[in-house]
């Protein structure tokens, strides 16, 4: 059992279980980017062509300029991250699941720590025998054994 004695605020102690409340979001980050027009060069684009691509790699994709992008633009366009320095100036975040609800939710126990002592065994090989099949675990250990206090 992961029973733990702490202290609260008014210095009482109480037993509490402790576990850890996981939640699963969806996250939209904006993140705005400068590149400077010489590290585009460099990765051959012009300014302008740049920014064609980007009205075609749009979410909605209903302000398109200029033509399409093929797979060698769009592959370079991505090298302009990696290898063109740009600088982050600005990042917004909206958590869509906590703004709207609807996140998954799982849990997990805080397994208490054992401390070790002089006569603590070794390992969990050490502890005492099961004394019937139903005591055994599926990974072989015993299902109870005594903790050290």
């Amino acid at each position: 059992m992961a029973i733990k004695t702490v202290t609260n605020f008014l210095d009482q102690e109480m037993d509490v279980v402790e576990y850890t409340r996981i939640e699963h979001h969806s996250v939209d980050s904006r993140i705005t980017m400068q590149v400077t027009v010489e590290a585009l060069y460099d990765l051959g684009f012009s300014a302008e062509r740049f920014e064609e691509i980007i009205t075609h790699l749009d979410s909605w994709g209903n302000k398109t300029r200029g033509e399409a992008p093929d797979e060698e633009e769009i592959q370079r366009f991505h090298e302009v991250y990696w290898e063109g320095e740009p600088e982050m100036i600005d990042r917004e975040e909206d958590w869509i699941s906590d703004r709207k609800g609807g996140y998954d939710v799982t849990y997990e126990l805080i397994e208490p720590e054992v401390k070790m002592t002089p006569d603590s065994p070794p390992c969990m090989s050490d502890a005492p025998a099961a004394e019937s099949e139903d005591d055994i675990m599926s990974d072989g250990y015993p299902r109870t054994f005594q903790v050290p206090s």
